[in-house]
């Protein structure tokens, strides 16, 4: 169920995604309880797609959950928390609350440069990611100093 919710997200059939995804979250904590791995996961499916749909404030809250259980069971600085962490910031924006969102990208990308360096592509991405932020609240001359870093590394790693 959860591959075929899958493949109707990358089709953009996010409707039947997300019917999907409720049973599979729903089985996932039934089975597996609320703090599994997988149960998670299926959780971050779930609000991804309620973004998608533009439900944002039901993918808040899921990603929320998301992050805090992610915190305690793999700690602050494990990849899946970063990209939970990466993921709420997205809602926060599209939300229009840029301050919680640049509060988090400042936090992710940190955290990706000390365990990752400056020129991984997921570096790279909270970069990019944050000069967005700084674009949504009106502070261009820093989205544009990042975007330039972004473009430069980019340049140089990927010709």
């Amino acid at each position: 169920m959860g591959n075929l919710a899958f493949t109707y997200s990358r089709l953009g059939e996010f409707k039947k995604a997300q019917e999907l995804q409720i049973v599979v979250l729903e089985k996932r904590k039934q089975f597996l309880g609320d703090n599994h791995s997988e149960t998670l996961t299926a959780m971050g499916h779930l609000a991804n797609t309620y973004r998608y749909l533009g439900e944002f404030k039901k993918a808040q809250e899921l990603e929320i959950g998301v992050l805090e259980k992610q915190k305690q069971f793999l700690g602050d600085n494990h990849p899946v928390t970063l990209t939970a962490m990466s993921n709420l910031a997205s809602t926060y924006n599209n939300l229009g609350e840029f301050k919680k969102a640049q509060e988090l990208q400042i936090v992710v990308l940190e955290k990706r440069k000390q365990f990752l360096g400056d020129n991984h592509p997921d570096t790279l991405g909270a970069i990019g990611n944050l000069a967005c932020t700084y674009g949504d609240l009106g502070e261009f001359k820093k989205a544009q100093e990042l975007e330039i870093v972004v473009l430069e590394k980019k340049d140089t790693v990927l010709g």
